[in-house]
């Protein structure tokens, strides 16, 4: 029997979330507010990135329900170690944020096939292999689970010097439904957010004050999103429940509006 009670609660008590890309960044934001939803994260980082997200679990006061798993996501061997460990951790797996990601500023003439790889096997292949070696395990353990990817609005519109970035993030928005569709029959829910430019974005976007200001006539609301506001939008499809899904929110401030 479907509840209809109108005071759903957004919190997310008693649920595991795995965020990759999570101890800096879009994934920071992401993963402090799971945390003060209730949430028991697993920080997936580059191995570079380990201190970072030990300092912020130290920092938050989360040393009781976070930890660290450093991987490297373009090794399958590598997400393999990491979904087990996480499971061996916790003890189960309901949410995944698939953030981490690879941004590249490259003209298409200049493109070679390792920067294909380099951008495909973080943007595509780890989202890709990372929720089906998870949903697998909620499917033989029965949780009502939710995938969520961290798409962009560069998958929806184009950007020059930015082809493999955009190819990626247009797949990863297929990918969410490709996935919802076959995992929807299991209580699964796959669905992805696509930020416009964040407070986060590489320097390399704004290289001079001419683009700065392109930049910002792009931007309906005239300025660049807050971390928080893309992180408000997993937190969401987080908590949303499994009539949503298979669905892309976009968090852009109106920059596909044109």
């Amino acid at each position: 029997m479907i509840s209809h009670d109108a005071g759903t609660s957004f919190r997310l008590d008693g649920r595991v979330a795995l965020v990759t890309g999570a101890a800096k960044g879009l994934g920071k934001a992401i993963t402090r507010m799971l945390a003060e939803l209730g949430a028991t994260v697993a920080l997936s980082t580059n191995p570079s990135n380990t201190e970072l997200a030990n300092h912020l679990i130290q920092e938050e006061g989360w040393t009781d329900r976070a930890k660290c798993f450093p991987a490297d996501l373009s090794s399958l061997t590598e997400i393999s170690k990491l979904i087990t460990s996480v499971w061996k951790e916790f003890g189960r797996i309901d949410i995944v944020v698939n953030n981490a990601g690879v941004r590249m500023v490259r003209p298409v003439f200049d493109v070679t096939q390792d920067d294909w790889e380099s951008v495909f096997n973080v943007n595509l292949k780890a989202p890709f292999f990372i929720s089906q070696q998870v949903a697998r395990q909620m499917v033989e353990m029965k949780i009502r689970g939710t995938l969520i990817n961290v798409a962009s609005q560069l998958g929806i519109v184009a950007a020059r010097d930015r082809s493999l970035y955009c190819i990626s993030k247009s797949a990863v928005i297929s990918l969410t439904r490709v996935l919802a569709l076959e995992f929807a029959r299991f209580g699964i829910t796959v669905n992805a957010v696509a930020p416009g430019p964040t407070n986060t974005m590489a320097a390399e976007l704004l290289r001079d004050e001419e683009e700065v200001f392109d930049f910002l006539q792009r931007m309906p609301i005239g300025r660049r999103i807050e971390p928080f506001e893309v992180a408000r939008a997993v937190a969401y499809l987080a908590s949303a429940g499994g009539a949503i899904t298979g669905h892309t929110l976009v968090v852009d401030g109106g920059w596909t509006i044109w």
